[in-house]
């Protein structure tokens, strides 16, 4: 593997590049092969051989050439976020692949106890959303909107005497 490594970075032509690359099955050496090699046709074969999503948002990431770069996000991505991302600047495009990539991921947990934790303390609302929309225990739901000490709450609330509001037993955005 070491001398297959050795070829597929250090040799001057790129068909024998091509060929040891393709005997390579380590997607952290074909990522490595993909950001590094000069020629097109290497780095296209890499990226079409990595399914891990951590790595291909990594190259995706670090990619300068932009057919490259679609060819690695319809790899993670669906056609109709494609799409969407067509109009947005490359700031927006990459928090909006973020989110998309975080929220798919969030969808296929089952651990309430792990969704509850992302609910709580994840930065993205969008992603606390679907967090919370994955959770199905009423309990672990009602845990979430539970005030614990020291938490700052704002709160509307309305007192009553003997069934009757009374002066000053009402506030809002307290």
């Amino acid at each position: 593997m070491e001398l297959l490594s050795k070829i597929a970075f250090e040799d001057p032509h790129w068909q024998v590049r091509l060929n040891a690359a393709r005997f390579i099955h380590n997607k952290d050496i074909l990522a490595n092969i993909a950001i590094n090699d000069s020629f097109t046709p290497i780095r296209e074969y890499c990226i079409s051989q990595i399914d891990d999503e951590d790595v291909l948002y990594k190259l995706f990431l670090n990619e300068k050439d932009t057919s490259l770069k679609e060819t690695i996000a319809e790899k993670i991505y669906d056609a109709d976020i494609l799409k969407m991302m067509d109009s947005m600047d490359n700031d927006e495009k990459v928090k909006k692949i973020i989110t998309s990539r975080r929220q798919k991921k969030v969808t296929y947990i089952t651990d309430e106890k792990l969704l509850a934790d992302i609910a709580k303390n994840d930065l993205n609302p969008d992603v606390r959303r679907t967090a919370i929309n994955q959770i199905d225990d009423e309990e672990t739901l009602f845990d979430l909107y539970k005030v614990e000490d020291k938490d700052i709450a704002v709160i509307d609330f309305e007192g009553f005497k003997d069934g009757k509001p009374f002066e000053g037993g009402k506030a809002e955005n307290y």
